[in-house]
């Protein structure tokens, strides 16, 4: 289903970018690119971020095993789940 369709929009009212794991790292030109132009150029007013649960690409980042060139990618999340540790544990742990 388009993604428009699930907000109720006509088509051409929602711009969408994605990729894996739906992160916007500052080194990904190509997300920095598709924010700056909806902004400066379309107007955008608002930016919605959203992801899902059971996503592939943070599982990934979540297990021991050699993705080859995706380690570069996943290495942002890998990052942050360290920076983090204690803030992503349970209550019960």
């Amino acid at each position: 289903m388009p993604a428009n369709e699930i907000v109720g929009l006509k088509p051409g009212e929602l711009f969408v970018h994605r990729n894996i794991a739906n992160m916007v790292p500052p080194s990904d030109i190509n997300a920095l690119a598709v924010i700056q132009y909806s902004v400066q150029v379309l107007k955008v007013k608002d930016i919605i971020v959203t992801g899902h649960y059971g996503c592939g690409g943070i599982k990934a980042a979540f297990k021991k095993h050699d993705h080859g060139p995706l380690e570069a990618w996943l290495s942002y999340i890998r990052d942050l789940r360290a920076r983090y540790r204690n803030d992503l544990k349970s209550p019960d742990q």
